[in-house]
């Protein structure tokens, strides 16, 4: 049965690390891509060793800085290079380039017979956009001809209802000749993921130590690729499942359900689906059969009101993370539930030593989504609480709502969070792009003016800084201090059996 290669792209400025990295995932990858357009100019002259030395199929490109890439010297300057990269033709045609990547555009003849001749398959670039893909039909239509060229859709999606469009149009469709989708931008995850769906000849990869700030929305590097999304484990049977929200740049949800899949024998995959609105996280649903979603900020609240039923939890928290379709049926309504309540309501009894917190007295910093979550948590848990907020509308419709008090939040009611300071629990959420960024000396503590004594049980809803100035300065005083990297866990096994109906040890 076909399957999607994996590629691995090398951007390095020398041949030498090129090799070096190529090394560290030769077992995880089919096929390695030279960028020659990233190498130093006295490197770019021993191209046409590398096959060779690399021992493995390898595509040779030389992208233009016009396509994304970093080659600024001409179009005479780069035929020379493509040139002298596939001329003097070994008779093992292992030591030659398997591919050589050519724009729609790229039309010499020279160069496309010498690769013919020599056994080089042409990787036809097809740059499209959101304006022009309903063209790109026609456009396939002209390079299917040369059964030795592949035609490449290189597509940077400005939503994910282009992505979505994009798996309607070619997911599990007829397919008549090998064809390859290189997708790019915010929205691109999925795509590369879920290439064997797509039927791309292959995926592109990245090595982690070229994944940053300027491609880490849709990079991906082999091991992830293979260990966490058993990407070779993929094909038309599998279900999808997903987790949606916006940045939605880091999760531990889908390490998570994923392992549970690979333990229990699963043909399951559970991917990151990033989007601007939950309307097109429900489209993207709808296109691929997915029967459950888990939903991260900014949807939580307000994918309420597209829900057929909700469970008492996501009613009173006015909040959802977790949806699935009714009677596992991917052409049912929605079902919505909160399964972080019943995850705190654990975290809480285990961090106290108490099954419920009756007597306690609790501090809840913030009056945001996750502040209402955590109220009705502790009010199950029997614990009086206050809400410290200076969202003054937000705290006082909370504090109604779930019969609590409320405060401003500064140095005048400092009184007023030690009378409440049994629990002080801290669900502000940071800026997850600044985090993810290495930002975290900028992460604020809301409550720098408090002293802690340390016997405060101190909570952050947030575990991406592992630990806040805030937890620092609690840890430092001696009290007992928790991120909610445990509770995301719990809460993702919750879905994983919610989502499987199999308890996940």
């Amino acid at each position: 049965m076909f399957h999607s290669k994996i590629c691995l792209s090398l951007t390095a400025s020398t041949i030498e690390e090129d090799l070096r990295i190529l090394e560290k995932y030769r077992n995880r990858i089919d096929v390695a891509e030279l960028r020659v357009d990233c190498l130093l100019q006295d490197e770019r002259l021993k191209i046409r060793r590398f096959p060779e030395l690399a021992n493995i199929p390898c595509i040779l490109s030389i992208k233009r800085a016009v396509n994304g890439g970093f080659f600024t010297e001409g179009e005479s300057s780069r035929t020379v290079l493509f040139a002298r990269a596939i001329a003097f033709a070994n008779q093992d045609t292992r030591k030659n380039f398997a591919y050589i990547d050519l724009e729609e555009d790229f039309n010499v003849s020279s160069i496309q017979d010498a690769a013919l001749a020599f056994g080089t398959r042409i990787i036809r670039s097809i740059y499209v956009n959101e304006s022009n893909i309903s063209t790109l039909p026609k456009r396939l239509e002209r390079r299917l001809m040369p059964s030795f060229e592949i035609p490449k859709i290189v597509f940077e999606p400005q939503s994910l209802q282009g992505l979505t469009q994009l798996f309607i149009d070619y997911a599990e469709k007829p397919v008549t000749c090998e064809h390859i989708f290189d997708i790019g931008g915010l929205y691109a995850m999925p795509a590369t993921i879920l290439a064997q769906k797509l039927q791309s000849y292959m995926t592109y990869t990245l090595p982690k130590e070229m994944i940053n700030d300027q491609n880490e929305y849709w990079a991906i590097d082999p091991e992830t690729l293979e260990d966490t999304y058993n990407y070779r484990g993929v094909d038309n049977d599998t279900k999808i499942f997903a987790i949606t929200g916006n940045p939605l740049i880091h999760s531990l949800s889908p390490a998570i359900h994923n392992l549970g899949y690979k333990k229990y024998n699963l043909n399951n995959v559970y991917i990151p689906l990033r989007s601007a609105s939950i309307e097109e996280a429900f489209a993207f649903a709808d296109a691929l059969n997915i029967e459950a979603m888990t939903v991260s900020p900014p949807f939580k609240g307000e994918v309420v009101q597209y829900l057929e039923s909700i469970s008492e939890e996501a009613g009173e928290s006015a909040s959802c993370d977790t949806i699935l379709r009714k009677n596992g049926n991917p052409k049912d309504d929605w079902q919505g539930y909160n399964m972080r309540v019943d995850a705190i309501i654990e975290t809480f009894r285990e961090l106290s030593g108490r099954k419920t917190l009756w007597g306690c007295k609790v501090a809840i910093i913030d009056a945001g989504p996750e502040a209402a979550t955590v109220a009705y948590a502790v009010k199950m848990l029997k614990a009086k609480a206050c809400i410290f907020s200076n969202k003054t509308k937000e705290a006082k419709a909370l504090a109604e709502q779930f019969g609590i008090k409320w405060s401003i939040l500064n140095e005048n009611t400092i009184d007023k969070i030690e009378e409440y300071s049994d629990l002080i629990i801290q669900t502000k959420s940071e800026n997850p792009d600044l985090v993810f960024l290495g930002g975290t000396d900028m992460v604020q503590d809301p409550i720098p003016f408090y002293d802690f004594s340390g016997r405060e049980i101190v909570f952050e809803c947030i575990y991406n800084p592992k630990e806040s100035p805030c937890l620092k300065r609690a840890r430092k005083a001696g009290c007992k201090t928790a991120n909610a990297y445990e509770l995301i866990t719990l809460q993702a096994k919750r879905q994983f059996e919610l989502f499987t109906g199999m308890k996940y040890e």
